[in-house]
């Protein structure tokens, strides 16, 4: 009787052309898991900025990141909507490239969250960011887009003086963290011990309506609409000190390539010049900083 050789039957798993059949198979799945991943994270796959297409999209893929900073930027307690100036603007910028404000990833976050991932999260945009010497060292700015006023406020009854840094050094300041405020106080020489860092401006103010705090260091026109959304009377406060009166933009990591700010600040430029950033500001009580 004619018998096979044990070599001539397959055993499963040892062999001559099993082998081949699970490496080809792992082969295939590392493949197909590769080509998944670059499908389901475009920015995986390397972008042509110098395709004008290309680069709106990857303008709308940046993460647009705001704070709760009326009226710059804050969302409308009657629709839930993120609005405001700086808002309005970025949307007529926005309008102008052809890109529409239900592509783009806009959010709101307190200060200190939205200053972290601007500073360490490539493709973050923050806004509205001050202008000053450590951070246009460290971010890339579209703008100016508004002025704003920096001041140290108080309650009237407290007759407080203020004619120096050494005066302020014997209050209690709050700030919101890492606010602009907050670095100008110390660039100005007030001890951290004498500054109150919060996590919100409306907890802020309402501290200093309870008398728990000296002074708040704020945005003025922001502090006001505080006031007015924790129904305290703004009268009852008065400026005690002015800190800086600075421009305000929006800040990109700084690993943003130049490609992708230069539509934009091209769009910003013609809202300048035909007037709509002018009227949007005055919309909200704002002045049009110095450009």
């Amino acid at each position: 009787m004619l018998q096979r050789k044990k070599t001539d039957w397959p055993v499963s798993g040892t062999s001559s052309y099993a082998q081949p059949h699970r490496k080809m198979s792992r082969s295939w799945f590392f493949q197909v898991f590769l080509l998944a991943l670059l499908v389901s994270n475009p920015a995986a796959a390397e972008q042509d900025l110098n395709d004008p297409l290309q680069v709106i999209e990857a303008i709308q893929n940046l993460n647009w990141i705001t704070e709760e900073l009326s009226p710059f930027n804050y969302r409308d307690p009657d629709t839930g909507e993120i609005t405001g100036a700086s808002v309005d603007v970025l949307m007529q910028i926005f309008a102008k490239l052809g890109i529409k404000r239900d592509s783009i990833n806009l959010k709101l976050y307190p200060w200190a969250r939205g200053y972290h991932k601007v500073m360490n999260d490539p493709e973050t945009v923050l806004f509205s960011t001050t202008y000053t010497q450590e951070r246009l060292k460290n971010m890339k700015f579209l703008g100016p887009v508004v002025a704003n006023f920096f001041t140290v406020t108080a309650l009237k009854s407290r007759q407080l003086k203020i004619e120096s840094v050494e005066d302020l050094n014997q209050l209690k300041i709050s700030v919101v963290r890492d606010d602009a405020a907050e670095k100008m106080l110390v660039g100005q020489g007030v001890n951290p011990e004498a500054i109150d860092p919060l996590n919100s401006g409306l907890s802020m103010v309402k501290k200093l309506a309870s008398g728990r705090v000296d002074a708040i260091a704020y945005s003025f026109v922001t502090t006001l609409s505080l006031f007015e959304k924790a129904n305290i009377n703004p009268n009852d406060f008065e400026i005690i000190y002015v800190l800086k009166q600075s421009n305000m933009g929006y800040a990109f990591h700084n690993t943003t390539d130049a490609r992708i700010l230069e539509p934009m600040r091209k769009a910003l430029d013609e809202l300048i010049i035909d007037g709509t950033r002018a009227k949007i500001l005055a919309k909200y009580g704002l002045e049009s900083p110095n450009d």
